[in-house]
């Protein structure tokens, strides 16, 4: 397939699985930026639309694990900013205490020092000579809370990183994480799964060309015993053909010579070179089937299963392939 017929059709592919045109679109030039001489053997060899499929189903996953990581990240944002601003409030709540105690203690003192010295009252004695800053419940604020610093500390401990830097670098290694590209952030290729692919198909030649040659010697065995036997069978019905006819043919012409001296002789020659043109005539219509209908028969579904194990050889190559570019 070409590789302009190739992108037409897998755009229409990410376009039939729900993928915005943008997105779609984006990732046609990505794949188009950053193709390589393999990808491009691969889409020569590429027959059908209907194998683009895989390819694409691919692609829509991680453009719905990029998608959700995205909304993810929305509403993780979006729950940050709600609890800062609970956090603005409790700051504000906690500013308000501080000035109506202050208040409150001002007030306090302004009495005590205008308050009348001679009112015959008794003032007790008391041990503790330092004053307290104690404020009564009933003089406090209904806003007040009892341990606003604790509640503050509780917010701030369950406030997530709030650092743009680790943002940033989060949410690329989402971006990238999942990528089928196999290439960094920045643009530059990434090698490794292409280097442990080939070390890896390297190592295993002697295992894997051992089981290729197993597997083909099998089935050019095959070919041939059914190539030998079609070979077999023909020319034993060629030898059968001119056998029998040779003899229903002496058979017949001398009974019909007996037939003059002794008829019953000449009968029973008869009768038997017609039995064995009639047996030949049998014998050779079912070696002529055989030979020519079930065993070319037979030979074909057999091409064809070492097609389709040729085929599925190739799709564990390419799975193979793409399995070690994702490291």
């Amino acid at each position: 397939m070409e590789k302009t017929q190739f992108f037409t059709v897998l755009y229409d592919k990410f376009i039939e699985r729900g993928m915005e045109e943008r997105y779609a679109l984006k990732q046609i030039e990505q794949i188009k930026t950053n193709i390589t001489p393999d990808d491009e053997k691969e889409i020569l060899d590429i027959q059908s639309p209907d194998e683009i499929n895989e390819i694409a189903d691919g692609y829509y996953i991680i453009y719905k694990r990029r998608l959700e990581n995205h909304i993810a990240r929305k509403k993780a944002q979006k729950e940050l900013e709600l609890r800062n601003q609970n956090l603005s409030n409790i700051q504000a709540s906690q500013t308000d205490i501080k000035t109506n105690n202050t208040s409150i203690q001002a007030q306090n003192l302004y009495e005590k020092e205008n308050a009348p010295k001679n009112t015959g009252i008794v003032n007790l004695p008391t041990t503790d000579n330092k004053k307290s800053d104690v404020i009564a419940p009933e003089k406090l604020s209904p806003a007040a809370t009892p341990e606003p610093s604790k509640a503050l500390t509780e917010q701030k401990r369950n406030l997530p990183d709030n650092n743009p830097a680790h943002n940033q670098a989060n949410e690329k290694d989402d971006d990238y994480s999942e990528d089928l590209y196999r290439y960094k952030p920045n643009g530059e290729n990434s090698y490794t799964g292409k280097i442990v692919f080939w070390v890896t198909l390297i190592l295993t030649l002697p295992i894997t060309i051992t089981l290729i040659a197993a597997v083909f010697g099998i089935f050019v065995t095959v070919f041939a015993l059914i190539s030998a036997l079609i070979i077999g069978c023909v020319a034993c019905l060629v030898v059968g053909v001119t056998g029998g006819c040779a003899l229903s043919l002496i058979g017949i012409i001398y009974g019909i010579t007996q037939t003059f001296d002794v008829p019953q002789i000449g009968a029973y020659e008869i009768g038997l070179g017609v039995m064995i043109a009639g047996c030949v005539m049998f014998s050779s219509i079912l070696i002529y089937n055989f030979a020519i209908r079930l065993l070319p028969f037979v030979m074909k579904k057999v091409g064809v299963l070492f097609g389709i194990c040729v085929k599925k050889l190739k799709q564990l190559f390419i799975y193979a392939k793409g399995e070690c570019y994702k490291l």
